[in-house]
């Protein structure tokens, strides 16, 4: 789905001459494997995640004290998605013709339900199969239709399904930016204001419009590859490992910082965690997206940079200051953040050595990412309740791991079977009923 690095060097000037052809057929229809490569690792996040919360969330060790360590990962998990979000948009703005006609938003519309549906459908009977609860007609019906976290409440047994109600949303908001060719900057700056809006208001399309900033971001990016000068893998790696470090460090500090003000104020806030404070990494996280190919500086990359290290260091002391006047319970306490904030040098300079071209060697796994993040949360949840029996409890540490590993690895065979070898056949068979080219 994700494209090539090798660039032609006569892009900009072929392009003139190609009205209405999508960056990826002028680019004799390549991959970037480096982006696979990291959907593969995004996709490893969310899972390492999941497997490690859902023991404390719905499985046997319900009402115990998380360890710091799942605090951590919910960070790589979170900006897991938001990267997601990024590449969604970088790989429609890449693969969609410049030009709307009629004729090409009704094969873009039938090519996203094609790409969606089949295992997204598998997806919602494996969850209603394993889960414990009773669902009613309408709870299914908004699911199929991808309107579950707003009309029903999200399918207990498979958390992962609430993105894809925003990424539905997301591909029907872009109809309205390719048909009328709004001014991608200026909707950015609109869905951004939307995501401070996001802080203060518990209002649904405002929070989609937030996160719709990520979307667009890669959007841009998409439009701005010949302008980023796209080249091999030849450059410095720390371009791409230290965005991703410092933003995980950010991410912490800022639940850090919302959780505090939340026990001071008395939840002033309609959100544990606003969507500003996932948004306001929008820069950083399509520098990590650009950073995979280009050679030149992206824009915002150096402002980016200050603005994460001036935000950790504020919220770091304004997170001491408030835990040691008030008494309250922190996801993520003072002296292990600032423990985690003094490892970021050596991280950096250890990840530094990593060649980014060591990611296509993941992009395989990258293949059937999005089967891996729909699948894995019901199977690792079945297996947890199948952990909170009795007989299972009477050497539960030994027996979690066993049974964490077996829905692990159930989890990537499914999904590597669903869309490595069914998804192209039945994608095949659909695009040819539909007429989709």
């Amino acid at each position: 789905m994700i494209l090539s690095l090798i660039i032609c060097s006569g892009l900009h000037n072929s392009k003139l001459n190609m009205k209405n052809l999508s960056i990826y057929q002028q680019l004799g229809n390549k991959r970037l494997d480096q982006l696979d490569g990291l959907r593969g690792i995004c996709s490893l996040a969310v899972v390492l995640d999941h497997s490690l919360d859902i023991p404390y969330t719905y499985g046997p060790l319900i009402g115990q004290v998380r360890p710091e360590l799942i605090g951590i990962l919910q960070a790589c998990g979170g900006l897991a998605v938001m990267v997601f979000f990024v590449l969604s948009g970088f790989v429609i703005g890449y693969t969609t013709p410049l030009k709307y006609t009629k004729e090409e938003a009704k094969n873009y519309i039938l090519r996203r339900l094609i790409r969606l549906y089949p295992i997204y459908l598998f997806a919602l009977f494996l969850t209603y199969l394993l889960s414990d609860k009773t669902y009613s007609i309408k709870n299914i019906l908004a699911h199929i239709f991808f309107m579950q976290n707003w009309l029903v409440p999200i399918a207990i047994g498979n958390d992962s399904l609430w993105t894809l109600h925003y990424e539905f949303t997301f591909y029907l908001l872009f109809l309205l930016v390719w048909k009328f060719n709004l001014k991608t900057k200026t909707c950015i700056l609109m869905c951004f204001y939307c995501a401070i809006l996001s802080i203060f208001f518990a209002f649904h399309p405002i929070a989609i419009l937030g996160y719709f900033t990520l979307w667009l971001g890669g959007y841009w990016l998409s439009h701005n590859i010949d302008y980023l000068n796209l080249v091999d893998h030849d450059y410095l790696s720390y371009r791409f490992w230290s965005p991703i470090v410092l933003t995980v460090i950010s991410v912490i500090g800022f639940q850090e910082l919302f959780i505090a003000l939340m026990y001071k104020f008395g939840t002033p806030f309609p959100f544990p965690r606003p969507v500003f404070t996932d948004v306001i990494f929008s820069a950083l996280t399509i520098s990590i997206v650009a950073s995979l190919i280009t050679k030149k500086k992206v824009p915002f990359y150096l402002a980016s940079l200050v603005l994460i290290l001036v935000i950790r260091l504020g919220i770091s002391l304004y997170s001491w200051q408030i835990a040691h006047g008030v008494n309250y319970h922190i996801y993520i306490d003072s002296s292990t953040s600032s423990g985690i904030s003094l490892m970021i040098l050596p991280i950096v300079l250890v990840l530094r050595k990593v060649p980014i071209v060591s990611l296509k060697n993941l992009s395989y796994l990258g293949s059937f990412s999005y089967a891996l993040y729909l699948l894995h949360y019901p199977i690792i949840y079945w297996f947890n309740r199948l952990a909170a029996l009795d007989n299972v409890k009477s050497n539960l540490p030994f027996s979690l791991l066993i049974l964490t590993f077996v829905a692990l690895f159930i989890s990537i065979l499914l999904s590597w079977f669903l869309e490595c070898r069914l998804q192209p056949t039945i994608n095949k068979k659909l695009k040819e009923y539909f007429s989709v080219y």
